[in-house]
C-alpha cells in the first residue's frame, strides 16, 4: 500500500487538540481543576458564611475567585487557541520545519512501514506499528509509542481496508513476542487455569483489584503512612489556625497528598487501569489464556501476550469477585479469574497457596 499527501496545518492543529484534552483528561489535571474551580470557590463561601471573612474582603476575594475560575475554565475551553500557540512555539524552536508541509510517502508492505517526507525517511517494522489514532480529517499513525505521521483522510482512499492493514500491523508485535513463547510452558506445575477475558470482565476486575489494594500490605508503605501523617497535621494545623490562606493551603496539600486515593475510589479509576491497556488489547481482549503455577513461578500464556512472574515478585493477593487479585511491583495489578465451576476447587487451593506465599 503506498500513499502520497501533504499534511496541513488544520490537520496538525487537530492532532494537537487531541493531545491537550487528553492531558486534561489526566486525573491530576482534573484534581487541580476541580480545585481552582469548585473547590476554592466552595472553600472561600464556607469561610464567608462562618464571619472568617469580612468587609471588603468579601468582595475583593469573590471577584478573585470568579476569576480564577473563569480563566481556569477558559483555559479548558480554549484548545483551539492552545493548539496554535504550540506551532507558533514549534515553528520558532525549529520542532516543525518546512520540509513537514511537502509532499509525504507513506509505503506499508509485508515486511515493514517507510514513511518519508523531505529528507527525512524513516523506516518502521510492522512490530513498531503500535496503532492508530482518529482524527475528524486524518489518521495519526504511532510506531514506537510516538506519532509517526499524519495520514489525511482525502489520501486513503478505501479507509476500511486501510484500517485492515494498520491493524494487522498493530498484532503483529504482540503475536510475534507472545509465539515465541507460546509453547515454552512448564513441564510440571501445580495448578493451571484456562481463561478468556472480555474487556468488561478485565476492566471490572482490575477496579476491584486496585481498590481492594486498600486491604493489603502493599497501601500502607512508608510514604502512604507518611502522606497520611500529613494530612492529619495539615487538618490539625487548620483547627488552630483558622485563616483563609492557611485553609487554602492545606486544603489544597490534603488533595494533593490524597489523590491516588480519591482516584481509586472515585470513576478515575477507569482512566487508571485503561492505561494499563495497549492499544492491541483495549480493542481485541485475548481470547485464550492459560495461566500455570509452579512452586516458584507464574507463566502467563496467551495468543498475544506472555509473562514469567516469579512468585516473590507479588507482594500480596486478595480474593476479588470470581477471582484473584495479585499485587507487583509499580503499582501492578495482575488478576487471574475463575469463571469456570469446574475449575472451582483447584482455584481455592491456588488461593490458599498464593495467600500463604504472598501474604
Amino acid at each position: 500500500m503506498k500513499l502520497h499527501y501533504k499534511v496541513s496545518e488544520e490537520n496538525y492543529l487537530e492532532m494537537l487538540e487531541m493531545q491537550i484534552r487528553r492531558q486534561d483528561r489526566a486525573p491530576l489535571a482534573v484534581a487541580l481543576t476541580l480545585l481552582c474551580t469548585v473547590g476554592q470557590m466552595g472553600l472561600l463561601i464556607f469561610l464567608i458564611f462562618r464571619g472568617y471573612i469580612t468587609g471588603m474582603h468579601v468582595y475583593i476575594l469573590l471577584a478573585l475567585s470568579v476569576l480564577v475560575c473563569v480563566l481556569n475554565i477558559l483555559h479548558r475551553r480554549l484548545v483551539r487557541r492552545r493548539a496554535r500557540v504550540a506551532i507558533d512555539r514549534y515553528k520558532l524552536q525549529g520542532k516543525l520545519t518546512d520540509a513537514f508541509w511537502k509532499e509525504h510517502y507513506f509505503e506499508l508492505d509485508e515486511d515493514s512501514l517507510t514513511i518519508r517526507y523531505g529528507a527525512l525517511r524513516s523506516v518502521y517494522g510492522l512490530q513498531e506499528v503500535n496503532g492508530y489514532d482518529e482524527l475528524p480529517s486524518a489518521y495519526l499513525i504511532y510506531c514506537r509509542g510516538a506519532v509517526a505521521d499524519i495520514v489525511p483522510y482525502a489520501a486513503v482512499g478505501d479507509r476500511e481496508q486501510f484500517l485492515d492493514r494498520i491493524r494487522q500491523a498493530q498484532h503483529t508485535n504482540l503475536f510475534d513476542v507472545a509465539g515465541k513463547l507460546r509453547d515454552d510452558v512448564p513441564e510440571e506445575y501445580k495448578y493451571h487455569f484456562h481463561y478468556a477475558y472480555t474487556l468488561e470482565s478485565y476492566l471490572a476486575q482490575q477496579r476491584e483489584g486496585y481498590r481492594r489494594r486498600y486491604t493489603t500490605k502493599v497501601a500502607f508503605d512508608m510514604h502512604t503512612i507518611l502522606r497520611f501523617a500529613i494530612s492529619l497535621y495539615a487538618l490539625f494545623y487548620i483547627y488552630l489556625n483558622p485563616k483563609p490562606w492557611i485553609i487554602a493551603v492545606c486544603a489544597a496539600a490534603f488533595l494533593l497528598l490524597n489523590l491516588q486515593h480519591i482516584v481509586t475510589f472515585t470513576p478515575l479509576v477507569n482512566l487508571t487501569v485503561k492505561q494499563g491497556l495497549t492499544d492491541v488489547l483495549a480493542h481485541r481482549p485475548d481470547p485464550e489464556t492459560d495461566a500455570y503455577i509452579t512452586t516458584d513461578s507464574i507463566v502467563i500464556r496467551g495468543s498475544m501476550h506472555a509473562l514469567d512472574i516469579p512468585l516473590k515478585d507479588i507482594l500480596a493477593a486478595r480474593r476479588i469477585t470470581d477471582g484473584v487479585a495479585l499485587y507487583l511491583p509499580k503499582n501492578g495489578v495482575l488478576t487471574i479469574p475463575c469463571f469456570d465451576p469446574a475449575q472451582k476447587d483447584d482455584f481455592e487451593k491456588f488461593c490458599k497457596f498464593i495467600d500463604y506465599k504472598a501474604n
